[in-house]
Protein backbone atom coordinates (compact mmCIF):
# COMPACT_ATOMS: atom_id res chain seq x y z
CA UNK A 1 0.00 0.00 0.00
CA UNK A 2 1.04 3.60 -0.48
CA UNK A 3 0.26 6.30 2.04
CA UNK A 4 -0.69 9.91 1.24
CA UNK A 5 3.01 10.93 1.08
CA UNK A 6 3.79 8.24 -1.49
CA UNK A 7 5.63 5.91 0.90
CA UNK A 8 5.20 2.18 0.47
CA UNK A 9 3.85 1.02 3.84
CA UNK A 10 2.81 -2.27 5.41
CA UNK A 11 -0.62 -2.99 6.87
CA UNK A 12 0.42 -1.27 10.15
CA UNK A 13 1.53 1.91 8.37
CA UNK A 14 5.25 1.20 8.84
CA UNK A 15 7.32 2.66 5.98
CA UNK A 16 8.98 0.00 3.81
CA UNK A 17 10.20 2.13 0.89
CA UNK A 18 10.23 5.64 -0.56
CA UNK A 19 11.06 6.63 -4.10
CA UNK A 20 11.54 10.32 -3.28
CA UNK A 21 13.08 10.70 0.21
CA UNK A 22 16.77 9.85 0.23
CA UNK A 23 17.84 12.11 3.10
CA UNK A 24 15.68 11.31 6.15
CA UNK A 25 15.81 8.35 8.50
CA UNK A 26 12.51 6.65 7.64
CA UNK A 27 12.44 4.07 10.43
CA UNK A 28 14.34 3.68 13.69
CA UNK A 29 14.26 1.04 16.40
CA UNK A 30 16.29 0.62 19.58
CA UNK A 31 16.18 -2.80 21.25
CA UNK A 32 16.73 -2.64 25.01
CA UNK A 33 16.58 -5.52 27.47
CA UNK A 34 16.79 -4.48 31.10
CA UNK A 35 19.38 -1.73 31.06
CA UNK A 36 21.33 -3.11 28.10
CA UNK A 37 20.96 -1.73 24.58
CA UNK A 38 21.30 -4.68 22.20
CA UNK A 39 21.21 -2.69 18.98
CA UNK A 40 20.03 0.44 17.22
CA UNK A 41 18.49 -0.07 13.77
CA UNK A 42 17.88 2.79 11.33
CA UNK A 43 16.61 2.73 7.75
CA UNK A 44 17.29 5.22 4.96
CA UNK A 45 16.76 5.07 1.23
CA UNK A 46 19.84 4.68 -0.96
CA UNK A 47 20.12 4.89 -4.73
CA UNK A 48 21.84 1.98 -6.44
CA UNK A 49 24.67 3.01 -8.77
CA UNK A 50 24.44 -0.16 -10.85
CA UNK A 51 21.59 -2.39 -12.02
CA UNK A 52 20.73 -5.20 -9.60
CA UNK A 53 20.84 -8.71 -11.09
CA UNK A 54 18.64 -11.47 -9.68
CA UNK A 55 17.38 -14.72 -11.25
CA UNK A 56 14.24 -12.86 -12.44
CA UNK A 57 16.32 -10.35 -14.42
CA UNK A 58 18.26 -7.10 -14.23
CA UNK A 59 16.65 -4.07 -12.60
CA UNK A 60 17.27 -0.43 -11.76
CA UNK A 61 16.51 -0.39 -8.05
CA UNK A 62 16.52 1.63 -4.85
CA UNK A 63 17.59 0.26 -1.47
CA UNK A 64 15.68 0.61 1.80
CA UNK A 65 18.94 0.12 3.72
CA UNK A 66 18.95 -0.85 7.36
CA UNK A 67 22.01 -0.09 9.49
CA UNK A 68 22.38 -2.11 12.68
CA UNK A 69 24.79 -0.79 15.30
CA UNK A 70 25.55 -2.84 18.40
CA UNK A 71 27.06 -0.82 21.27
CA UNK A 72 29.26 -3.78 22.24
CA UNK A 73 31.55 -5.47 19.73
CA UNK A 74 31.27 -9.23 19.34
CA UNK A 75 34.21 -11.30 18.03
CA UNK A 76 33.76 -12.31 14.39
CA UNK A 77 30.69 -10.13 13.84
CA UNK A 78 30.93 -6.96 11.76
CA UNK A 79 29.70 -3.77 13.41
CA UNK A 80 27.82 -1.94 11.94
CA UNK A 81 25.92 -4.42 9.78
CA UNK A 82 23.55 -3.73 6.92
CA UNK A 83 20.20 -5.10 5.77
CA UNK A 84 19.46 -4.39 2.12
CA UNK A 85 15.94 -4.29 0.71
CA UNK A 86 16.12 -3.52 -3.02
CA UNK A 87 12.93 -2.43 -4.77
CA UNK A 88 12.41 -2.14 -8.54
CA UNK A 89 9.74 0.19 -9.91
CA UNK A 90 6.69 -1.71 -11.13
CA UNK A 91 8.00 -5.01 -9.71
CA UNK A 92 8.49 -4.59 -5.96
CA UNK A 93 11.10 -6.12 -3.68
CA UNK A 94 13.80 -7.98 -5.61
CA UNK A 95 16.41 -8.58 -2.86
CA UNK A 96 16.01 -8.90 0.90
CA UNK A 97 18.99 -9.53 3.20
CA UNK A 98 18.73 -10.32 6.89
CA UNK A 99 20.76 -11.86 9.70
CA UNK A 100 20.67 -12.89 13.32
CA UNK A 101 22.66 -10.69 15.71
CA UNK A 102 24.58 -13.64 17.13
CA UNK A 103 25.66 -14.98 13.72
CA UNK A 104 28.13 -13.67 11.15
CA UNK A 105 26.10 -15.27 8.32
CA UNK A 106 23.95 -13.07 6.10
CA UNK A 107 20.82 -14.59 4.57
CA UNK A 108 19.54 -13.31 1.24
CA UNK A 109 16.28 -13.74 -0.63
CA UNK A 110 16.28 -12.95 -4.37
CA UNK A 111 13.35 -12.62 -6.76
CA UNK A 112 13.26 -15.71 -8.98
CA UNK A 113 10.24 -14.85 -11.14
CA UNK A 114 7.27 -12.50 -11.25
CA UNK A 115 4.12 -11.83 -13.22
CA UNK A 116 2.48 -8.44 -13.75
CA UNK A 117 -1.22 -8.52 -14.62
CA UNK A 118 -2.35 -6.11 -17.35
Amino acid sequence: MRDSSGYLVNINGVIKCSNNNFSDTLLSKTEIIGEDTLFVLTYQMEESLNPIIVPAGEFEAINFKGTVVMPKDHPGIQNPRFMNNYYADGVGKIIDTYFFLSSSFINEKRLVRYNIEN
